[in-house]
Formats: C-alpha cells, sequence, structure tokens
C-alpha cells in the first residue's frame, strides 16, 4: 500500500462523552488498561504498510501530542514521510481555533494533503470505534472495483440503550454500491454501521471539499458523501470482524469490559497486528494476601488490597484494604481508599475515593467521576 496514505480526525469534545472529553480529544481517551483510542488506528495504518500518517486535532489536544509525540512507538518517526500533527492555525467560522465540522477540517489541512506523495486517502472522520484490522482487503477491492469512494462499514455488536446521536447506518445493493446513509439511533445486529472509514483519490477529495466549503457545508459525511450518492460510485466493505462503537457512555464502558472476554481481547490487540502505545516502564502489579482479583485486567504499577471483580485496572491504581471494585473501569494513578466500595463506575485518572464511600451506577448509565476528583 505504498501509494495510500492516513489521515486521522481525532474528534473534540462530545457531548455523549463530555466527562471524558472536556480535557481531552475523544482520540486521547484511556481505554483496555494500557492504551489510548488513537493506538488502534495508528496501529491499523502502520501493520497495513502505510507510513504517512496526518493526524487533524480540534481542541483540547495537548494529552493527544503528549501520548503520540513524533510517532516512535509506531514508527512513524521518519526522515521521509511519518507522522504530522496538524492543529487548526487560523479562525474558522466557530469564530475560535478550532473547526465547525469534518470537512472545514481537512479544507483546513490542504496543504499537507497536496503534499503527500501518495494518491490514495485512508480517511478517518471520526475516532469513535475500536478495532483492529490490516486494509489491505479493503484498499484492493476500492482500486480493482474502480470506484470513486469506498466505505467500511460492519454488523452493530452492541444492543444499547442508550442512542447514539452520530451514528451512521448504510444500505447496500447487491453489486455492494452505497444507495443510502442515514442518521440511526439503534445497535441492532442486523444493522449496517459505518465505521467512518473512506478510500478515496486525495484530488477528487480536494474537489468534494471545495465545493461543499463553496455551498457552505462543514461535514464530510451530511455534506459532501450523502448529496453526491447518486452522482459518485460509492461502494461499501463490509467488515466481519469486532468492532465496537464508543461514542456513548455505555458504549465506551462496555467496550472496556469486553476486553476481560479473552477472544475479543486477542481479536482487538493483536488481530491483523499487535496495537503499540507509548511505552512506561512500571513496576509489575502487586497483591497482598487480603486481596480478591476475579476476571479483571490488572495493569502494571497496580496494588491491590481489597476485591476487584470483573473490572479493569489502569496503570498505577490502589486498591486498599476492605474495598470493592464490581464492574468498573478504574484508569491511571486512582487510589481507593479501605472500606470503599464501586460498581458499574467509570473513574477518570488521578481521582482519590476516601475511606468508606460507596458508589452505584448501573450498567446502561455508569456513574463517572471526572479527572483529579476527591469522593
Amino acid at each position: 500500500m505504498k501509494d495510500a496514505f492516513g489521515l486521522i480526525i481525532s474528534g473534540t469534545e462530545d457531548q455523549e462523552l463530555r466527562d471524558l472529553t472536556m480535557i481531552r480529544s475523544l482520540a486521547a481517551v484511556p481505554i483496555a488498561g494500557r492504551y489510548r483510542v488513537i493506538d488502534f488506528y495508528l496501529s491499523n495504518l502502520v501493520n497495513s504498510g502505510i507510513h504517512n500518517v496526518g493526524v487533524i486535532t480540534y481542541r483540547n489536544y495537548h494529552s493527544l501530542m503528549d501520548h503520540i509525540s513524533g510517532g516512535v512507538e509506531w514508527d512513524l518517526s521518519r526522515k521521509r514521510d511519518g507522522l504530522f500533527i496538524l492543529p487548526p492555525m487560523a479562525q474558522h467560522t466557530t469564530g475560535s481555533n478550532s473547526y465547525s465540522g469534518t470537512a472545514e477540517a481537512i479544507n483546513g489541512v490542504r496543504s499537507y494533503i497536496n503534499r503527500c506523495a501518495q494518491q490514495t486517502c485512508i480517511l478517518h472522520t471520526n475516532c469513535s470505534m475500536i478495532y483492529n484490522t490490516s486494509y489491505y482487503d479493503a484498499y484492493e477491492q476500492h482500486v480493482s472495483s474502480g470506484a470513486d469512494v469506498t466505505v467500511m462499514y460492519c454488523d452493530s455488536q452492541h444492543d444499547l440503550q442508550t442512542p447514539s446521536k452520530t451514528e451512521v447506518m448504510i444500505k447496500t445493493d447487491e453489486q455492494g454500491k452505497v444507495t443510502d446513509m442515514f442518521k440511526g439511533y439503534t445497535y441492532k445486529s442486523s444493522e449496517q454501521v459505518s465505521m467512518d472509514i473512506f478510500f478515496i483519490n486525495k484530488s477528487l477529495l480536494i474537489r468534494l471539499v471545495d465545493d461543499c466549503t463553496m455551498k457552505g457545508g462543514t461535514d464530510f459525511i451530511r455534506d459532501i458523501i450523502i448529496p453526491n450518492l447518486e452522482t459518485l460510485d460509492v461502494r461499501g466493505y463490509h467488515y466481519k470482524e469486532k468492532a465496537f462503537k464508543i461514542d456513548t457512555l455505555e458504549g465506551f464502558f462496555k467496550t472496556n469490559l469486553a476486553f476481560l472476554d479473552s477472544e475479543t481481547r486477542h481479536q482487538l490487540l493483536q488481530g491483523d497486528g499487535p496495537v503499540y502505545t507509548k511505552v512506561k516502564d512500571e513496576v509489575p502489579a502487586r497483591y497482598s494476601k487480603s486481596s480478591k482479583v476475579a476476571n479483571s485486567l490488572v495493569t502494571d504499577g497496580c496494588f491491590v488490597e481489597g476485591s476487584v471483580e470483573n473490572s479493569l485496572l489502569f496503570r498505577g491504581v490502589q486498591v486498599a484494604k476492605g474495598a470493592v471494585i464490581k464492574n468498573c473501569v478504574i484508569m491511571q494513578e486512582c487510589q481507593i481508599q479501605a472500606n470503599a466500595v464501586l460498581e458499574n463506575v467509570i473513574l477518570d485518572k488521578k481521582c482519590t475515593i476516601l475511606r468508606g464511600r460507596r458508589l452505584v451506577g448501573t450498567e446502561s448509565y455508569p456513574m463517572v467521576i471526572t479527572k483529579g476528583s476527591t469522593i
């Protein structure tokens, strides 16, 4: 795939995930114990032989830049091509240093696109899905079919009670041509869900974005793809492996807990290639004689004295004696003091739960404690 480059729109504060994205982009949200969402997107591209990747940032991108830095962990620190972080440089229609939509974001980095020697863009318009794949088959289908645009789609994996406002459903005919795209609010297994990944020639991309901008449009799917379904040859590529949406709290919560299943974990973290992340050298997890741990992922640097069941503990979490954690996602460097009880809870980084506190959410609406809070 020497003739392809990757372009990732990292996302911005999302109201569905506002407690997790107030201080970071969706791409920088921690997931699966030791990773960030962006790790899956960068790894998929690198494992597909792509070594020219642009990451478009919106606002609150300091955490993202700190994590991916120069791209060393993904072998993207190169003299030729490599990783390019593309922050907004001027005021846009929002009146601030940000973008009002994905089409405007693409238009804002057209100089990078024009400089790319590769002719095919693998465009990621969102970072709201977790999956592990290589793009070889999808790329070959795109080239051999002669399609103008190829969009990857999958079957829904979740039956969620919380509707997604960003979900895009697609319909295809027997030849694989996309006949309709629309907003959907269900996660039924029979639905075909867009993965927000598009294969498109860069000159066509620029032309479509120019036309969209002149007409006042700002969104790539709503203002470019959907209005042009009859004039463009838009094909679908059916991705049949596991893929999980994380654009709602319920989806994010259940996706993290899905990593507790060994088969799912292997598919998402190994699959068509390993998922790379920023290396941190820490001591192994430690357990006292009083600890009880069942069906959980406990990562480096943790110290467990209490009870942990069906939960994920990210790096450096401390669970004191008598504390009980059940069905929880506990992010980096949180401290759970003695006799505290947590069930169906998401703790962001560096939270402290004081002695004897009791926090209980539900599976469909987990309780979220924002970064650095003391409860």
